[in-house]
């Protein structure tokens, strides 16, 4: 499964939706996820993507994130687990 649909499902599950209905430019504020849902979102992709993240959230940065793009996440934890690919070779 590619990182952006285990993504998308996982918003669709946290926001109460059908994944049909998660546009690549909602933000997770869009969604209605607040920031406990920040973080088990974070949980849940870790989880379903067999990865550890190395983030530190505080209240400040549950805000920012909160205000970025689906499309911004999707492409951010690409980044980060093609990172993590690399590292382990």
């Amino acid at each position: 499964m590619s990182i952006k649909k285990v993504i998308i499902e996982i918003l669709a599950d946290k926001a109460l939706l059908n994944p049909y209905d998660i546009c690549m430019t909602d933000s997770l504020v869009d969604l209605g996820i607040d920031s406990m849902g920040i973080v088990e979102f974070l949980f849940s992709v870790e989880e379903q993507l067999n990865v550890d993240f190395d983030i530190n959230l505080n209240l400040e940065t549950s805000k920012d994130f909160g205000l970025i793009t689906v499309d911004e996440i999707i492409s951010s934890f690409e980044r980060i687990i093609n990172e993590k690919d690399l590292d382990r070779n």
